[in-house]
């Protein structure tokens, strides 16, 4: 067999022996999907698949472009088989010569939500054929570098080939009504849409040659790449994923005509479970705001790759080094643009976050935030360099500042003007944490372009109920639509007022 095949083998031999593992009932999703996805980003537990009729063994010998491919074609070959038939369908309706009794109009009507039934993904998988053939488009690297279509694809292909249906405790007919039907989608398939597998095959041949993607998928870390070579801030939106526990989202806004964000997502080149993620927000006005936050990230990132990999062990004097670093890079920004300057030139908030063995260690200047989202609530971690900040403490004075108090900060006026940026000849004490990552399901990095906008129990409702490849995405999808309005119902803050950025590591 090949290895499409014995995908799909693996994946229907699970679900015979175990039918109820299609749902997983304590995150309330489907299971087939993200074996799809997790197995296209290399990290599939082999223990998700039955061991029965050597399955197991099968995928073991399976890459994460293997999965990939078995995604894309069997994209086309469901879209091709239900054009077929649908086509086929219109036909014999076409073929009546004469006025259709209402037995006939009846079965009509039947064989058409029949169709719908079974292909009821199908709109999700429209939507994308037009990327797929594309000839401009590569569809292995436009595939691999976006995981939140890669996502898509794999659910609408997931539940099509293995409809929930077919998988009750009876394995008799409807489990070989979905066997025939996955034979029926590849035969169909394969005969009217072999030039678009062929044009998937050219795709999958070019991108073996050009990138070392196939020999350790893992590396591959575009938002590395687009960091280092200074390329990220051209972009309006972008969406990264690595590993399967880092995400990152970012959009331009609604009233920005170009991105001053930056944002790393991260592992150790020496040890993939020490993990780094920042995101640095260029001060709006400055003429070099998107050129300090690249700066920033772009410095911040050389150094945490260059550190010994046992710091994921042994964390004494990390912290201080990490502010060292921070303290040399604000430096570099103010010789080069602010030295001679009457104002300053070039500033960027920044925070980051360095998860080691036992604790994640925290470090931010200005007002993008940290936060922290478990079963049991939302914590933000880090502390605004603000001028409303000081002023909230001071007011406050003895009792404990609540999470209303630090969302009310996003109805004053003079909200944004911060104290203390990256671009300054000294920071003096950096804001500095120290958390057990036991505390923690969720670590957020987000800039002012969400936080102005999203209370923290909107924050904390989409950490815990959306899908982890999707929450950074619908953070800024909600920062775009849902303007902040006052207790008059006027609107305080345009949606979309800003750049928004989101930076996610998920345990």
């Amino acid at each position: 067999m090949t290895k499409i095949q014995d995908i799909d083998f693996a994946i229907a031999e699970t679900m015979r022996v175990h039918p109820n593992f299609i749902y997983n009932s304590q995150e309330k999703r489907y299971t087939i999907p993200d074996i799809l996805y997790q197995g296209a980003f290399n990290y599939l537990n082999p223990k998700y698949i039955t061991s029965t009729n050597n399955a197991r063994n099968m995928i073991r010998n399976v890459t994460a472009n293997d999965f990939i491919e078995y995604i894309i074609k069997n994209a086309v070959l469901i879209y091709s088989t239900y054009n077929e038939l649908m086509r086929q369908s219109f036909e014999n309706a076409n073929a009546f010569n004469s006025p259709i009794s209402k037995s006939q109009a009846e079965q009509m009507n039947s064989d058409f939500y029949q169709l719908r039934q079974m292909f009821q993904n199908i709109d999700a998988i429209r939507k994308q054929i037009s990327i797929i053939s594309n000839p401009d488009i590569n569809v292995y690297t436009y595939y691999q570098t976006n995981a939140n279509a890669l996502f898509d694809l794999a659910y609408a292909v997931g539940m099509t080939r293995f409809n929930p249906r077919w998988y009750t405790n009876n394995y008799g007919d409807q489990y070989n009504e979905g066997r025939d039907f996955r034979n029926k989608i590849d035969s169909i398939g394969n005969r009217v849409a072999s030039p678009l597998l062929s044009k998937i095959d050219r795709d999958m041949s070019v991108f073996r040659n050009v990138t070392d993607f196939d020999a350790n998928p893992k590396a591959v870390n575009r938002c590395l790449n687009e960091v280092l070579d200074g390329s990220q801030v051209r972009y309006a939106r972008n969406e990264y994923a690595l590993d399967g526990t880092l995400y990152a989202s970012q959009d331009v806004g609604l009233k920005r005509s170009n991105q001053e964000d930056s944002v790393i997502i991260l592992t150790h080149p020496d040890n993939p479970n020490f993990k780094f993620l920042a995101v640095a927000d260029g001060m709006g006005g400055l003429e070099k705001g998107e050129v300090a936050s690249n700066y920033v990230i772009k410095e911040i990132t050389k150094w945490f790759r260059s550190i010994p990999a046992d710091a994921y062990y042994f964390t004494d004097g990390l912290q201080d080094r990490f502010n060292r670093e921070l303290n040399r890079i604000s430096y570099d920004i103010y010789q080069q643009f602010n030295a001679n300057s009457p104002r300053i030139k070039a500033g960027s908030t920044f925070v980051g976050a360095i998860v080691t063995k036992d604790q994640t260690i925290i470090s931010n200047i200005g007002d993008s935030r940290a936060y922290t989202v478990n079963q049991n609530g939302i914590n933000l971690v880090s502390q605004d360099d603000s001028k409303v900040w000081m002023e909230m403490l001071q007011k406050a004075q003895s009792r404990p500042i609540t999470m209303q108090d630090i969302d009310n900060l996003r109805y004053d006026g003079t909200n944004n003007v911060i104290s203390k940026c990256m671009g300054m000849a000294d920071l003096g004490r950096v804001n500095t944490y120290a958390i057990n990552n036991s505390s923690y399901d969720t670590l957020l990095l987000l800039t002012d372009g969400i936080t102005d906008l999203l209370s923290s129990e909107d924050i904390k409702f989409i950490s815990q109920t959306t899908p982890k490849e999707y929450i950074t995405k619908v953070l800024i999808e909600r920062a775009l639509s849902q303007p902040l309005r006052d207790a008059r119902g006027y609107e305080v803050v345009s949606s979309g007022k800003d750049n928004a950025t989101a930076a996610m590591f998920r345990r």
